[in-house]
């Protein structure tokens, strides 16, 4: 029971504190802006009566004050634009559509102070639902509330009298648009004018900025003020011209959107971007808006959705082609842009290729029987290089670069032969005068050094290859071909004399060795030159060596045999070893006899 009773006492003591609490918080008062015109003055007065005139107090007889002025000021009769306007001028066109974009402008502007007003009362209710009755900011933070409260109410008729009366002012705008008369020429010519006198006032600009800058350094405060001023001027007469310009560029837009084409105006555009004051630009945006109102409803939905996405397209070319033909950096007097860089490497590629199709076609071209393999080789190399040359220096005349200043680049290049460039040029004009000499060709055999022959399979401008008998492919530097001591067996005459070495024993008959031998070296059907007087192979004696009789068989071969020497000799080894074998001739070998004799005794 006694449980109970305490629960009872606690609830009851509970809700007692909440009512305590509630009772002390602050909440709106909205007798503040509650009541007519006359109550709110005469309550607003004798607060500010009551008020002790104190610098403690200052604020809030401010606020008050400011209270007493907002109420007391009438709504003003919000001016209406006469619908029987008749008017066939252009320039009084242009002026009424000016007047109807700033009011839209007001508009935006009231409707993004309502929204601030917004945020600034809901900041406050807060601080006031937060504040206790006892708190001494607590009437100001009403009073400022009050303020804000007033403030929006006069704000939102005029934003609601505006967004009422746009419809009916921009089909006036229209209606008015289809009586107007458009003189396009006198426009144009007045452009020329302005530009020129924007185009003094820019250089103008310019000379007042190098003196600024100079004054600047030199600390004169007195001059450099009177030098911001007028600069602060010059820009603004540039405003005020740009600003005509664009009126006159407006006033051709109609005149186009009349005769039933798309306004739409890079110059326009680009004009508008050359504004420096955002208020004026803000307006000519809405005057551009308003424009476009008339272009739809003239045009209509699709077709000028047409026009504007063609125009569109042609202006981002434009701006794409005013990119890609910017200068990124200059070469001596040569201004360098993205497209002479784009094309310059598109035509020395397509010259490799040319350069390329035509080597492979002069190599496998059927010409003469008197043309060797090796004079279409080289023929195919020098023409290729030809045309990567000439590709070369028409690519650099695409960039802009002047052939005649090449000569600085060609002095450069020669202190780089003096270094790092030596061997290159060196393999360069090697490769040049092999060519030219022909000493040395595509097919011939050559033997550079004991571990390095083959055949010679391209002769490049820097470099030949050589294909081995163990078919590895050698590039050799031309330069090593010009200073190295050569063996070309193939030079003059694709013939060789090989000499064939084999010793037979003491005591043989030599004219037999030699008769035989011949004999079936005439029978084989190995390669070798058989019907030249000159040429007939021979088998000679050498010398006579401690076990033996040497011998040489000297034998011309000519063909494919000249390249595989170890396998040709191989053949004629084979041919002799067989014939002494068959024969009974006695082949020695390496003895040493030795004597035992007895010694002495001692």
């Amino acid at each position: 029971m006694f449980s109970k009773c305490r629960s009872v006492l606690i609830f009851f003591l509970y809700v007692l504190l909440i009512n305590f609490s509630a009772s002390q918080a602050a909440s709106i008062d909205q007798n503040l802006f509650k009541g007519t015109r006359a109550q709110l003055i005469e309550k607003y007065q004798s607060m500010l009566n009551n008020t002790p005139n104190t610098q403690d107090f200052l604020v809030k007889r401010t606020l008050l004050s400011t209270l007493i002025n907002i109420v007391s000021s009438k709504d003003k009769q919000y001016q209406q634009i006469n619908q029987n306007i008749n008017t066939k001028d252009q320039l009084a066109f242009l002026k009424l559509l000016k007047y109807i974009a700033s009011l839209h402008l007001e508009y935006e502007f009231i409707n993004n102070k309502l929204t601030q007003i917004d945020k600034k009362l809901k900041l406050l209710e807060e601080s006031i639902n937060q504040a206790k009755n006892t708190d001494k900011n607590l009437q100001i933070l009403q009073l400022q509330y009050v303020m804000y409260i007033l403030t929006k109410d006069k704000l939102a008729k005029r934003a609601n009298f505006l967004s009422a009366n746009f419809p009916k002012w921009k089909n006036l705008l229209y209606n008015l648009f289809l009586k107007v008369k458009f003189e396009p020429a006198p426009l144009k010519d007045e452009i020329e004018k302005l530009k020129v006198k924007y185009s003094k006032l820019e250089e103008k600009l310019q000379q007042l900025s190098i003196e600024n800058d100079r004054l600047t350094l030199t600390n004169d405060i007195k001059n450099l003020n009177k030098t911001q001023k007028t600069i602060k001027n010059i820009i603004k007469s540039k405003d005020g011209i740009v600003l005509k310009i664009i009126d006159n560029y407006m006033l051709i837009y109609l005149h186009r959107i009349k005769n039933g084409k798309t306004g739409f105006s890079k110059d326009l555009n680009i004009w508008m971007g050359k504004i420096n004051d955002k208020e004026y630009l803000a307006l000519v945006q809405e005057e551009n808006n308003l424009i476009l109102y008339i272009e739809k409803r003239k045009i209509g939905n699709l077709r000028m959705f047409m026009n504007h996405s063609k125009q569109a397209a042609i202006q981002i070319i434009s701006n794409i082609w005013d990119f890609i033909t910017k200068p990124l950096f200059s070469i001596a007097s040569s201004k360098i842009s993205i497209l002479s860089l784009f094309l310059s490497i598109v035509i020395f590629i397509i010259g490799i290729k040319v350069g390329k199709t035509y080597k492979t076609k002069v190599r496998n071209a059927r010409l003469s029987r008197n043309i060797a393999d090796s004079t279409k080789i080289i023929l195919s190399n020098v023409g290729y290089y030809i045309i990567i040359l000439i590709t070369f220096f028409i690519a650099l005349r695409t960039i802009g670069v002047n052939l005649s200043s090449f000569t600085v680049i060609l002095g450069a290049l020669s202190v780089g032969v003096g270094f790092g460039l030596q061997n290159i040029v060196s393999n360069f004009i090697a490769g040049i005068i092999l060519m030219l000499e022909s000493s040395i060709r595509v097919g011939d055999y050559i033997e550079i050094s004991d571990n390095l022959r083959g055949i010679v399979k391209d002769i490049q401008i820097r470099s030949t290859t050589i294909l081995t008998n163990d078919h590895i492919e050698v590039v050799v530097p031309n330069q090593t071909l010009f200073q190295s001591n050569v063996i070309n067996w193939t030079l003059t005459e694709r013939t060789r004399r090989f000499r064939i070495p084999f010793s037979v024993a003491y005591g043989t008959d030599l004219d037999r060795v030699e008769k035989i031998v011949l004999e079936a070296l005439n029978k084989s059907d190995l390669n070798f030159v058989k019907d030249s007087s000159t040429k007939k192979p021979q088998v000679v004696m050498i010398a006579m060596n401690s076990s033996s009789v040497d011998f040489n068989l000297d034998v011309w071969v000519s063909g494919i045999d000249l390249i595989y020497p170890r396998r040709t000799s191989s053949k004629f080894l084979k041919l002799i070893y067989k014939t002494l074998y068959e024969n009974g001739i006695a082949i020695p070998f390496p003895q040493l006899d030795v004597h035992v004799r007895d010694l002495p005794d001692t």
